[in-house]
């Protein structure tokens, strides 16, 4: 969970944070746009149920929060211009400060939210640097040797479990490559399902670089 908050908080933390606040600190919003923030808060707990979590799960919800940012600075200034020509108070300079700090936090949402979608959009997919290429990569080396191959994964401590480096198809008996998560208690039976196979210790680390060893010998293979 902490991982997926993680994620969620880098990616689209500014907005998702800031427009709850501003509706919940202004009266007249809550009353019109609560049902909304509740249907908000019940689609994060749906998508936190999802097994593997992305960031862009929580994308449909952008939308809403960029109308609830919206929404609250045309709020804020027009209680600024009516605030203007009231006569100067205590109560009217301090919901003046309110209105000015909520703008802020509305403004800087949807100015971080707006550099995050830049960012992501500005990646290169086939960057070499992208993990699902570095695996496209160890299994173009692998395909290279002959026979068939078994081979084991062993993540770094602290992998991240977005990059899923083990994946087979339908067939994996048949499959030239079949690909296992490395644990101690299942390799013997794992040993035993895919015989004659070519077995190999891919270690992964945190930067998903990786190195491809031969699983008997533990010997470096190029």
């Amino acid at each position: 969970m902490s991982n997926r908050v993680w994620h969620m908080m880098k990616n689209w933390g500014w907005i998702l944070v800031t427009a709850p606040c501003a509706v919940v600190a202004a009266p007249r919003l809550r009353k019109r746009y609560g049902v909304i923030l509740v249907a908000a808060v019940i689609a994060l707990a749906i998508i936190n149920c999802v097994p593997w979590f992305f960031p862009a799960y929580v994308s449909p919800l952008i939308p809403v929060a960029i109308l609830v940012c919206a929404v609250v600075m045309q709020h804020g200034l027009r209680t600024l211009a009516s605030s203007k020509r009231e006569l100067p108070s205590e109560s009217s300079r301090r919901q003046r400060m309110v209105m000015l700090g909520l703008i802020a936090m509305q403004a800087l949402g949807l100015v971080m939210a707006t550099r995050s979608m830049v960012v992501h959009a500005a990646q290169d997919p086939n960057s070499p640097s992208q993990w699902f290429m570095k695996r496209a990569s160890a299994e173009a080396d692998l395909l290279e040797r002959a026979g068939n191959h078994l081979v084991i994964v062993r993540y770094a401590p602290g992998h991240d479990f977005h990059h899923e480096w083990v994946f087979n198809g339908a067939d994996p008996a048949s499959a030239r490559i079949v690909w296992a998560r490395w644990d101690e208690s299942l390799l013997p039976q794992l040993l035993i399902d895919y015989p004659n196979r070519n077995t190999w210790t891919l270690e992964v680390s945190l930067d998903d670089s990786y190195r491809i060893i031969a699983y008997q010998s533990k010997d470096p293979s190029e």
